[in-house]
């Protein structure tokens, strides 16, 4: 397969799969603990990926590659991404997703102000405007005003500020190891800091094993093998390979694969104002990926043109 093809395929996986996760998500912590039910999810998901990567190489790394992969575990598994869980026990999916479709925003201005970072063109910064239009359209104003619970809001907006610093860090910094070898560090302390929290909270203490229904278990499972094992690898590899900008466009798309998804094996509704914010996504997320911007090296400016 052709860099090229590779580039396309890891979009379509981070686009379609990480989508796909905030119902699995939902299912599954109506049965388990959110802190409890996202470190077994990373935590079992790195044992997995270790193991395949063998894990008599982590004794030849340097303490740095170990920094990394704490620095990632920590603003993007347990920050970033472990605290959706427990976000989704009390805020609507669809004002989580329209909150993480703040990431590109902050992707764009942080890199923005980095020495070797990119600063967005004209259609990079209204195609991220775009998104965050289609977005909030896609939730519509009543999933605003109906919640109530805003230290949910805040703790998800400091989220997706992590996720941006952990995204940034991961550019930036060039790995010693494999890139599926450093997730698999990556995912597994996130999934014992998560695992640490729980206990902290007393998750573990309250899980009635027994009476969890198979539809948990399998939202779980697809946690693991699709929305861990798969997406983080993809994601770390694009993040290296083209913009963050373009990469960020994922925080746009997945608000509505999750409402397709939900439409189409929840049973929610499907309406004319989703269409059109989809329709505005998908104009958004374009100007983005067009957008050549300034200060970029030729090595990411021929994965860029790979990935148009």
């Amino acid at each position: 397969m052709t860099k090229k093809n590779l580039i396309l395929l890891a979009f379509l996986i981070i686009y379609f799969v990480w989508g796909s996760t905030y119902y699995a998500i939902k299912v599954a912590v109506e049965f388990i603990p959110p802190f409890a039910m996202m470190g077994i999810r990373f935590f079992l998901a790195g044992i997995l990926m270790l193991s395949w990567g063998g894990f008599s190489n982590l004794r030849q790394l340097s303490w740095r590659s170990y920094r990394d992969a704490t620095v990632l575990a920590v603003t993007m598994v347990v920050c970033g991404t472990g605290v959706v869980g427990w976000v989704e026990v009390y805020l609507p999916s669809g004002l989580t997703a329209l909150l993480i479709s703040m990431t590109p925003v902050w992707l764009i201005v942080m890199d923005a102000c980095l020495k070797q970072g990119q600063i967005p063109g004209f259609k990079g910064i209204l195609g991220a405007l775009l998104g965050l239009a289609g977005s909030l359209i896609l939730v519509g104003f009543d999933g605003l005003s109906g919640s109530g619970q805003w230290g949910a809001v805040m703790v998800l907006v400091a989220s997706t500020l992590m996720w941006a610093c952990g995204s940034l860090y991961a550019r930036y910094h060039k790995h010693e190891t494999s890139p599926f070898l450093q997730v698999g560090m990556q995912l597994w302390i996130g999934g014992v800091v998560l695992g640490l929290i729980a206990a902290w909270r007393g998750e573990w203490a309250v899980i009635e094993w027994s009476a969890i229904p198979p539809q948990a278990w399998i939202g779980w499972a697809y946690l693991v093998i699709f929305g861990s094992i798969l997406v983080f690898p993809a994601y770390i590899w694009l993040m290296q390979v083209s913009t963050p900008s373009r990469v960020a466009t994922h925080s746009f798309v997945n608000p509505a694969v999750a409402v397709l998804i939900g439409w189409g094996i929840g049973g929610e509704q499907l309406t004319l104002s989703m269409a059109l914010a989809a329709l505005i996504i998908v104009l958004g997320v374009a100007l983005i990926t067009f957008d050549k911007g300034s200060k970029e090296s030729d090595q990411v400016s021929q994965a860029q043109d790979c990935a148009v």
